[in-house]
């Protein structure tokens, strides 16, 4: 600066600078932030009220089959609008028998043209899986010829429109396991499924669904031919492909511990020939 500067001037320059020079300080270890709107502003939570969950199967005081529960569930009532704002939605669900859980499973609540048209309100999603036997009997701790079990749907949804909420469904029905078969029972041996007399085109696989009690051998003939052997049989079923066409026989020769012949079983099938669909 020259001489000829005026005081007043440079005074009101040494002061300016001074107070941005604090005011950089201040900013440096007090910065100044703007809070942003809480994103409950921008969406509003969707109605759910009519949402349900049910156990479509078994009913409560069924008795568990010898094959186990075959477990169904459902939700019924999702809105689709609230699926076509927010996209799909990530559902858990859990199973317990008896306060011990079973299985923990994720799934997706999305749109589906196969089952949703355009005109669809709401969305309904049915969820099956089976149970084996098993999982009652390794549970099955007390010694009564009949138990009752208890199981136990619980079902987590989001909200939405509502980030991190979420809303859980409840569901519990009670099943019977049947009496265990007593070491002096008779040997018994049944085919379940299919039908006597069913019919099946060629080349299709043929499952033999059949029950047992007390059977230590049992022996399967095709077409009075043997077939296999299997011992210590339980519940269970048989695969069975590449048949010809025609009539078949299936016979069940079961053999009780002391290895007499105590019980059989026979069932019949047809196999065509597959049908050949033109296309146009």
């Amino acid at each position: 600066m020259s001489e000829t500067d005026d005081p007043n001037a440079v005074l009101a320059f040494i002061l300016v600078l001074v107070a941005y020079l604090v005011a950089c300080v201040y900013s440096f270890f007090h910065p100044m932030t703007v809070p942003l709107p809480d994103y409950e502003a921008f969406y509003s939570a969707y109605n759910i009220s009519n949402v349900t969950v049910d156990i479509m199967n078994p009913v409560s005081n069924s008795q568990i089959t010898p094959q186990g529960v075959k477990f169904e569930w459902k939700i019924a009532n999702f809105p689709v609008e609230a699926l076509h704002q927010y996209g799909a939605e990530v559902f858990q669900y859990r199973v317990f028998i008896n306060d011990d859980e079973i299985t923990s499973e994720i799934g997706f609540l999305a749109l589906d043209e196969g089952r949703n048209g355009p005109t669809d309100n709401v969305l309904n999603h049915t969820v099956q899986f089976p149970i084996p036997l098993r999982k009652f009997t390794d549970l099955d701790d007390v010694s009564f010829d009949a138990k009752q079990f208890k199981l136990h749907l619980e079902v987590t949804i989001p909200i939405p429109g509502l980030i991190g909420e979420l809303k859980t469904f409840e569901q519990t029905v009670y099943v019977w396991k049947p009496a265990a078969p007593r070491a002096r029972e008779m040997t018994t041996f049944e085919f379940t499924a299919p039908e006597d007399g069913a019919t099946f085109e060629e080349g299709q696989s043929i499952v033999l669904e059949y029950t047992a009690v007390n059977v230590h051998e049992m022996y399967v003939f095709v077409d009075e031919r043997s077939h296999l052997k299997k011992t210590h049989v339980s519940d269970g079923n048989l695969l069975l492909r590449e048949l010809g066409v025609g009539l078949h026989t299936f016979e069940v020769r079961a053999l009780d511990e002391r290895g007499k012949a105590a019980a059989s079983s026979t069932l019949h099938v047809k196999i065509i020939e597959r049908q050949n669909v033109e296309t146009p």
